[in-house]
């Protein structure tokens, strides 16, 4: 009886261990897989994602509305960086994408890049860019104008300033 317990004390270790170790592996895949060009799709079926956030975030449809036709006419670009390594990020990317959607932003007009821990991404691209803190919302304009609309997590009021700008 003493051999059973020490056999089923020893099985029990490795049963947690093996699970600690094989949920590490896959978290750190889905970490490798939002570095870089993403879509909102990459972000929305991550395990980062919040759907409580995003569900019960309130748009101020009144405000958007009135940009909605300077949307669809202007040609610009959003540019958004973010890293699931960033508590900010976890809490107002899903803000942001509703925002985006509720705009009907189309996907040429939104590029979606995840930075790692270090807040870089493999092309470089950011560098372009004045990143000072995640998230980082941007628009970026036909003639190459960088319009931060980060300065604030008021999100609604930003993209509206940041269209008007245009």
């Amino acid at each position: 009886m003493e051999k059973f317990f020490k056999y089923s004390f020893l099985f029990f270790i490795f049963a947690v261990v093996s699970v600690q170790f094989f949920s590490g592996c896959a978290s750190a895949n889905s970490k490798e897989k939002l570095i870089g060009k993403i879509s909102i799709n990459d972000w929305k079926n991550s395990s980062v994602w919040n759907e409580y956030i995003y569900q019960n975030f309130s748009i101020d449809s009144s405000k958007l509305d009135i940009i909605r036709p300077l949307v669809k006419q202007k040609k610009f670009k959003f540019i958004l960086f973010a890293s699931i390594y960033c508590d900010d990020c976890l809490e107002q990317v899903p803000k942001i994408i509703k925002i985006l959607e509720f705009l009907k932003i189309p996907a040429e007009k939104f590029d979606f890049f995840g930075l790692d821990e270090y807040s870089t991404e493999p092309s470089g691209f950011y560098k372009n860019f004045p990143i000072n803190s995640t998230p980082a919302l941007f628009i970026l304009t036909n003639q190459n104008t960088i319009i931060n609309c980060s300065s604030s997590y008021k999100w609604e009021n930003e993209i509206i300033k940041g269209i008007q700008q245009i």
